[in-house]
């Protein structure tokens, strides 16, 4: 699946859009003159570890084609004693099924 995004003033603006889709909102468009929009990459959102929290996505040009670029940050400490105080209390509500113990 091909996407492209519109650009105006030199930024992306809006979101991507399907090639087909485009091409049947914009008739007269080529896409290999026009300025203004540009090839688009989806990137996926990285694997976040426990204590990661995903900020958000902007669309920036890199090597020519404009691509999902995630804002990832480590938690706090509040963020992580908060997160971890939720878990145990959703463990007390919902204790396993199966007790594990070491052999």
């Amino acid at each position: 699946m091909e996407l492209f995004i519109q650009i105006v003033d030199g930024k992306p603006v809006n979101h991507p859009i399907i090639k087909e889709n485009l091409l049947m909102a914009f008739p007269d468009v080529d896409l290999d003159t026009t300025s203004d929009f540009m090839p688009f990459e989806r990137v996926a959102i990285p694997q976040l570890e426990k204590y990661q929290v995903h900020v958000g996505t902007t669309y920036e040009l890199i090597d020519g084609v404009y691509k999902d670029v995630h804002e990832v940050r480590d938690m706090t400490q509040e963020e992580k004693d908060a997160k971890d105080a939720a878990f145990a209390a959703w463990l007390e509500e919902n204790p396993p099924l199966v007790k594990l113990t070491r052999v």
